[in-house]
């Protein structure tokens, strides 16, 4: 794997974007590959339950640098909204560092 220039294997990587579960399994295979694969897979969230919310917050406060991997969240709920809102504000101070 060390042979492979970084340049193929980001390239490779990004050929699997959309496919979640390769991602995975390839942050796992090699140290090198697992910042591009993490790029992708924290690159768009959808938050669908309080329990995802609280997950999330959970692994940024854990793994701080992930939240810079973030950028697009979105959080669709069919619940309380002040609820929503008061997890959505716990969430701001982890993804602001």
């Amino acid at each position: 794997m060390r042979d492979l220039p970084q340049e193929l294997v980001d390239h490779t990587l990004d050929n699997f974007a959309h496919d979640l579960e390769t991602l995975k399994v390839c942050s796992l295979v090699c140290t090198r590959w697992t910042p591009r694969a993490r790029s992708h897979l924290f690159s768009d969230i959808r938050l669908d339950t309080m329990r995802q919310v609280e997950w999330l917050a959970n692994l940024l406060d854990a793994n701080p640098t992930l939240a810079g991997l973030i950028r697009k969240l979105e959080m669709w709920f069919d619940a309380d909204f002040q609820a929503i809102r008061r997890r959505a504000k716990a969430l701001l101070p982890i993804l602001a560092r």
